[in-house]
């Protein structure tokens, strides 16, 4: 759990999606997010491509469930809010990196290191 700031908790964050290349290497597709946002709980989705787009449009989801009056807002949170949207990038990066790339040479968005990190699967 983090607290972004008094009405935004990360409550969960885990690697929801991930497949093989031909070389039988392990990269991610998606992330699951479960947010507490002003009392009330969110799970939004992010892919790889999300978060590859961040630099351009801010951090989108690719979907989000909640039964919220805020649903609207909780929904695009990140992408309006730039310096939460970084955290929450680099607790997906911690999450790959710690708990799930296991010497993958693919980073926490899905590019090879050898590739260029804007290559996205």
């Amino acid at each position: 759990m983090r607290k972004l700031n008094d009405n935004v908790v990360i409550a969960d964050l885990f690697l929801s999606e991930w497949d093989y290349d031909d070389e039988d290497e392990i990269f991610p597709k998606g992330y699951y997010v479960t947010v507490d946002f002003y009392g009330k709980r969110d799970t939004m989705y992010f892919t790889t491509g999300d978060l590859g787009r961040m630099d351009k449009w801010g951090l989108e989801n690719s979907g989000c469930e909640g039964d919220s009056d805020l649903f609207d807002s909780a929904n695009a949170y990140f992408e309006d809010h730039e310096r939460e949207a970084e955290i929450l990038a680099s607790m997906m990066e911690e999450e790959w990196e710690n708990n799930q790339r296991n010497g993958s040479p693919y980073n926490y968005m899905g590019a090879r290191a050898d590739e260029n990190p804007s290559c996205i699967n």
